[in-house]
């Protein structure tokens, strides 16, 4: 179990875009307008130890992002709960009740171990992520687009929450129909994000 190393300081990042970390404004420059609401709303939220408590996370601020946002609980290296999976991600792979189920088994085999590395790295330094994420469903679509994560403080749990919003706007069929599943077809790092902490030379991309 990782615990968040605590900074007895809290403090809040205007929400205006100029304010923002350089760091993120950089990663939002390519990405969608979902994304960017997201970190805006993430980035004014108060923080200690770089990091928002769960309890200032209102989702009645941000309604049109919910059905785009996944929230993790990283319970062990092997197990990343699903706390929350929004309603258009559900309605996207035409599944229901994905709260409860293990994320990596949703991930191919061959990156999971990796997929787990950088989840437990944004906890314990701490960090974000902004990556490609490329997705086949039962529904014999192909989804394409970004997905950026920021760590959340749980209040009621020594564990991190990981919040998570996917924007996946190009959405085309493929042929092959067996598919009974949402899995990850290619997920590709593009850039962990310094939310003030720093990111250590030692991580390397995945």
């Amino acid at each position: 179990m990782y615990l968040i190393k605590n900074n007895p300081k809290k403090y809040c990042i205007s929400n205006d875009q100029e304010a923002f970390n350089p760091e993120i404004k950089k990663c939002l420059s390519n990405t969608g307008s979902l994304i960017t609401e997201f970190t805006r709303y993430w980035s004014s939220l108060p923080k200690v130890g770089f990091i928002p408590d769960r309890d200032d996370f209102l989702p009645e601020r941000i309604p049109g992002l919910l059905p785009n946002i996944v929230v993790l609980e990283p319970i062990n290296r092997d197990f990343l709960k699903l706390r929350l999976v929004g309603s258009a991600i559900e309605t996207r792979f035409n599944q229901r009740n994905l709260g409860g189920q293990n994320y990596l088994d949703f991930v191919r085999p061959i990156d999971r171990s990796n997929v787990s590395q950088a989840i437990f790295s944004m906890i314990e330094y701490p960090m974000g992520l902004l990556a490609n994420l490329q997705m086949g469903t039962c529904k014999g679509v192909f989804s394409t687009g970004n997905l950026i994560a920021f760590p959340v403080r749980n209040a009621n749990s020594a564990r991190c929450l990981i919040y998570i919003l996917q924007d996946l706007p190009v959405q085309v069929n493929y042929s092959n129909q067996d598919v009974n599943s949402l899995f990850v077809i290619n997920g590709k790092l593009l850039s962990y994000i310094d939310i003030g902490a720093g990111v250590p030379a030692s991580i390397k991309p995945i």
